[in-house]
Formats: structure tokens, sequence, C-alpha cells
């Protein structure tokens, strides 16, 4: 298609995400409590990364965007499969 460099993946920078909602969003998705409760990722690190990274002691955004891409996706697989499940099983049920 097109003829250019490859270009890597963009991963918001540290200082930025610190100050803008992209906090919240880390806040809600690094808990140590919802990391535990879905299981997948070993929390306690993961939440003391997320600890040191806010204090601006270790910048570990690749990291921790790793994390909260899955997150997102997880969630918004969980909504969309309980969408149609539950659609299933009303068509299902007539």
């Amino acid at each position: 298609m097109f003829e250019r460099p490859q270009e890597g993946v963009w991963c918001p920078d540290s200082r930025v995400a610190a100050r803008s909602a992209a906090r919240d969003w880390g806040e809600e998705y690094l808990s140590e409590s919802r990391l535990q409760r879905e299981g997948y990722f070993h929390a306690a690190p993961i939440h003391q990364k997320w600890l040191e990274h806010q204090s601006g002691r270790v910048d570990w955004a690749y990291l921790l965007w790793d994390v909260l891409m899955f997150q997102a996706w997880l969630e918004e697989s969980l909504v969309t499969w309980s969408f149609v499940l539950s659609s299933t099983l009303v068509y299902v049920g007539r």
C-alpha cells in the first residue's frame, strides 16, 4: 500500500499520564483488588509498579501500557460476550 518506514507502537509519556484522565483510567484498571479478582496477573507486583510509576521514581510506561490494554480488551470482551449470551438465551428461550 504505502512505502514508509515501520513505526513503533505509541505509549503515553508518564509525565502526561500523571496529569490527565489516563491516571484515573490507570487507577481503575491497575487497582490491586481488580487485578486479583480477575486473576490474569499477579496483582501485587503490577500495582507496586503502578505506584512507583505515579511517584516518578521509575518509568514503567511500557510495561503498564501492555497491562492496561489487556484490561481494556478484557472489559470490552466481557461486555460484548455477556450481551451476545444474554441475547442468545432470550432467543433460544422463545
